[in-house]
């Protein structure tokens, strides 16, 4: 209760003593009520941690560990709450609901008959043996969702928010109408994609394709998007407000829209059916090999192409205020096409617009980590990485895997907690194991965020000890090489493209310990897949890298 003084310091309003200990005891009870956060919080009238049948209007709360089988009906609601963690089997009928709190783990064994809507805070893994989503299924995730396999037979919805992070571990294909993926945040998709007629991808945040990507459906892209593999675009349209970059060159029969960067890596055909449309004057499309066209396009913006260019149609400006600038003379060109020799070939470096539209996490990630670095020394893995800023980080989980998809944890390490300098953090890995092993960094903050470092692999080699971990891939214009060796033995690093042909070779006298190599003076390469040879003595490891 508050207390007044006048000017004479008396107390001018005190109440009656028989009232003023138990009010005051109410409101320190109160006050403690208010101010010890409560543990893992199950909603009123669930059933905690316990396997079997839940049916309308029913609510199942993990807070432990559950292995045992859940069956989830119309109207029931499995909530996993932090600390909380289900590896059991699922069924989760339409009209159900899953709920993963921050701190909560949720990570089915198997996924059969999955209708239910899941809200992911936390960290979910679908599909680690299998995975069938049917009729109601969506999924919105805020945290750290992987998708170990996917299995779709109807129109699904699956939403990345601003602040989450989305794996795709093995292949996905959008192949029922109305279906869609929506993403705010950071999307991977680490194997082949194909999007069928009649879905759509919307990306407002960072998404990445490192297999084949393959679209009949519509691509709307508001922010950046990388292909790294093999593409084709067919049917419906591809808008691009932003950066689009596709490392390896198409025939392209889709309708686009460009009021971006739009980057080829190789070579583009334009077919009769495709169509191109700029009317951004700030808008490109850089070909890094050689346009072929078949087709009318009528645009504004900057068409850059590096190879030779062949125009069997038209290629046109919008007005003669609106002009298309062309980079070197085009055969067959129309009117309003304006020649432009020292036109700038865009990159995602240097090329800005106010047409971007990402979607910004309102939440102040807890780190930001380096790249992971790891080299083999003495029988053993050693690992280093170190934040930028921290804040109310708790700790640092290391895991490895021998096919890259599969981690398991080795250790953790304490982490600052919160610094604004650089903490440099090591973690040595002590393992009989042979052949490649890949490795990753799990940080995880007070709250129950999560945040994973980049994976990096590390060749395990015989007699004479060689292991090898190279950064950055994909690469630009740099590539770094870790070499350790167990003895001194003469290194030959080079560099072959996909033909064979040698780009770059460095020979050196490699010391017992790690070595450092560099290739530098890699930019004008043309974007695609390359091979790097590195021999120590008479072992040889050979590593695929990507442009």
């Amino acid at each position: 209760m508050a207390q007044h003084w006048d000017n004479s310091r008396q107390l001018t309003s005190v109440p009656p003593m028989k009232h003023f200990y138990p009010i005051a005891i109410l409101n320190f009870v109160l006050t403690l009520i208010t101010i010890i956060p409560a543990k893992a919080q199950c909603p009123a009238g669930s059933v905690s941690n316990t396997p079997g049948l839940y049916t309308n209007g029913e609510t199942v709360c993990i807070s432990a560990t559950v292995t045992g089988d859940v069956t989830l009906n119309n109207g029931s609601k499995m909530v996993v709450v932090s600390g909380g963690k289900f590896t059991g089997n699922i069924t989760a009928r339409n009209g159900s609901e899953i709920i993963v709190k921050k701190g909560g783990e949720f990570s089915p064994n198997q996924a059969n008959t999955f209708s239910a809507t899941l809200t992911n805070d936390g960290t979910t893994q679908l599909g680690v043996s299998g995975i069938s989503l049917t009729n109601g299924a969506s999924v919105t995730n805020n945290g750290n969702l992987t998708w170990r396999a996917w299995n779709q037979s109807t129109s699904v919805t699956v939403t990345n928010s601003a602040c989450g992070t989305m794996n795709f571990n093995s292949s996905i294909n959008l192949n029922n109408s109305g279906s869609a993926i929506i993403n705010n945040g950071k999307m991977n998709f680490l194997s082949d994609v194909t999007i069928s007629s009649g879905t759509s991808v919307n990306n407002r945040g960072v998404l990445y394709v490192k297999g084949s990507f393959s679209t009949s459906g519509r691509i709307y892209n508001q922010y950046k998007m990388v292909m790294l593999g093999n593409t084709a675009l067919n049917g419906d349209s591809v808008i691009n407000l932003y950066q689009m970059v596709f490392k390896t060159g198409f025939n392209c029969d889709a309708k686009i829209r460009n009021e971006g960067l739009f980057w080829v890596g190789g070579s583009l055909t334009f077919n009769s059916s495709a169509a191109l449309k700029m009317n951004n004057a700030n808008a490109q499309l850089r070909i890094a090999g050689a346009l072929m066209n078949n087709t009318p396009i009528t645009s504004s913006g900057m068409l850059y192409v590096a190879g030779a260019a062949a125009n069997n149609n038209t290629i046109q400006g919008i007005s003669s205020s609106q002009k298309i600038q062309v980079n070197q003379t085009l055969n067959n060109a129309s009117t309003n096409v304006q020649l432009n020799t020292s036109m700038t070939a865009y990159d995602t470096t240097n090329y800005f617009n106010t047409y971007a539209n990402p979607d910004i996490c309102p939440t102040t990630l807890p780190v930001e980590l380096s790249p992971l670095q790891a080299s083999y020394k003495n029988k053993a893995v050693q690992l280093s990485w170190y934040t930028v800023t921290e804040a109310n980080t708790q700790a640092f989980f290391i895991e490895f895997s021998s096919n890259g998809v599969d981690f398991t944890a080795a250790g953790s390490v304490a982490a600052a907690g919160n610094s604004n300098s650089r903490v440099n953090y090591n973690y040595t890995h002590n393992t009989t194991a042979g052949g490649t092993l890949y490795y990753r960094v799990r940080e995880v903050d007070a709250d129950g965020r999560t945040t994973y470092s980049n994976i990096t692999s590390v060749k395990i080699a015989g007699t004479v000890g060689i292991a090898t971990s190279v950064y950055p891939n994909p690469f630009t214009e740099k590539i770094n090489f870790t070499i350790t060796l167990e003895t001194s033995v003469p290194v030959t690093v080079a560099l072959y493209d996909a033909n064979g042909r040698m780009i770059q070779k460095v020979i050196k006298q490699g010391q017992a310990g790690c070595n450092q190599v560099s290739l530098n003076g890699l930019t004008a390469l043309v974007p695609g897949i390359y091979l790097a040879s590195i021999t120590a003595g008479n072992q040889n490891v050979v590593q695929k890298l990507v442009k």
